[in-house]
């Protein structure tokens, strides 16, 4: 991200923490468009999880 000219230090680390965090709960949409929630739930707390370990790391590399 810091080959694109004109991008802020600061514009890159926010989104490089922003890719660090879980992913968005998608079991309700799961849920209202009749897509397996049981996968979409498990996908959530797995990211949730990961999350503990990824801020972390990518903070110490900025």
């Amino acid at each position: 991200m810091q080959l694109v000219p004109g991008l802020n230090n600061l514009v890159v680390g926010a989104a490089l923490i922003n890719l660090a965090m879980p992913a968005p709960a998608a079991t309700l949409l799961g849920e209202e468009y009749g897509g397996c929630t049981q996968l979409a739930a498990r996908t959530v707390f797995l990211s949730s999880m990961l999350c503990l370990i990824t801020v972390p790391l990518v903070s110490l590399l900025l």
